[in-house]
């Protein structure tokens, strides 16, 4: 009989990125302390973890997805656009080791982490599966 793979833990931090905390282009509010507890967190009990995720809107050309006149259900301001500030991680969780970043929404939109992919090109399900 052969063994079961033992099971590995991950935690997964969706989108904290610039453009969606206060004074960002999609601010959501409570983001910025939302962040330093999810730091705080990390830095308290990120070791107990297998893998750090995180995920962010990675925009090159989202067809569709942003709009000069947005009716923000299915088209939004720009916003994390690929390699601008507004996209990078923000700056409270900047120095966790990431070990997997998760681009979504590079041609098109993109709401789950599981519609992105890593830098290989593997998905976020692909990434858990193989990490077990």
């Amino acid at each position: 009989m052969a063994e079961s793979p033992v099971a590995r833990t991950a935690i997964i931090v969706a989108d904290p990125q610039p453009d969606f905390f206060e004074g960002g282009t999609l601010p959501v509010p409570g983001a910025t302390a939302t962040a330093l507890r999810i730091a705080e967190f990390l830095d308290e009990r990120g070791s107990s973890f297998d893998l750090k995720i995180v995920t962010q809107d990675w925009h090159v050309d989202p067809t569709g997805h942003w709009s000069d006149h947005p009716d923000l259900i299915d088209s939004w301001p720009v916003h994390c656009a690929a390699d601008t500030p507004g996209a990078q991680i923000h700056s409270s969780l900047a120095r966790v080791k990431w070990d997997v970043v998760i681009h979504k929404g590079m041609h098109e939109a993109a709401y789950s982490g599981f519609d992105g992919v890593d830098a290989h090109g593997a998905s976020l399900g692909e990434v858990l599966s193989a990490a077990n």
